[in-house]
């Protein structure tokens, strides 16, 4: 359990440090995500990070819930889908971010 969110934990960050060198460089026209990119206009970084941490910590809550109950199928998906999608979507948004600079 803990590999997992450290290994999303993980992914996310180089997500966001490969943002925010794109933001910089490129402005924030270059990122691909219409979200992340309003969210970056309104709010600034602070308001990407907060955001990157709310889902790890929403993430982080889902596998501890399904870990506390007993081992079923579905509660075997609670736990590992948003993990899953999380750190490739974390990847995605790394190599996605360093492609462009």
């Amino acid at each position: 359990m803990l590999l997992r969110l450290l290994t999303l934990t993980l992914a996310q960050a180089l997500d966001l440090a490969t943002f925010w060198v794109m933001v910089r460089w490129h402005g924030p026209r270059a990122e691909a995500n219409p979200l992340v990119a309003d969210l970056f206009q309104a709010l600034g970084l602070p308001g990407v990070v907060l955001a990157k941490i709310a889902l790890i910590v929403l993430v982080g809550a889902l596998v501890f819930a399904a870990t506390a109950q007993l081992r079923t199928r579905t509660w075997a998906m609670v736990g590992g889908l948003p993990v899953a999608l999380g750190i490739a979507v974390g990847l995605i948004g790394g190599i996605t971010n360093a492609a462009t600079l």
